[in-house]
């Protein structure tokens, strides 16, 4: 693999990640129209949560593999599926309580060292 095809790929995979990040977004507001802003930030995280899990699912698992292998789709799907994650996560945290906050830090934890052994 060269350079040049990296750079290409991820360069393509951004307007990509931007349109998952954007279809996210108005999936959420749709979901919460009619809800109290109380139950509209714990909706928020908790759809964020399940497209940032979706997405990493999708890059690791499904676009990963010979048959389906794409690498701009992964790379796309890896970086949007990280900017939801921070940005709801820092965008939220003020409205969390303490026990989800621990239990966000905890699984985050876990996955950044599951991560660093795959890339071991």
């Amino acid at each position: 693999m060269s350079n040049k095809k990296l750079v290409r790929d991820i360069l393509i995979s951004i307007p990509i990640s931007i349109l998952y990040i954007f279809f996210i977004q108005k999936l959420i507001e749709l979901l919460n129209k009619d809800l109290l802003y109380e139950d509209k930030i714990k909706r928020t995280i908790a759809i964020s949560f399940v497209a940032v899990i979706v997405g990493f699912v999708l890059a690791f698992k499904i676009f990963n593999y010979k048959k389906t292998y794409n690498r701009i789709a992964k790379y796309s799907l890896i970086f949007g599926s990280t900017f939801i994650f921070l940005n709801s996560l820092l965008y939220q945290w003020p409205q969390l309580s303490n026990d989800t906050k621990l239990i966000i830090v905890g699984i985050s934890l876990s996955c950044a060292l599951i991560f660093s052994y795959k890339f071991t």
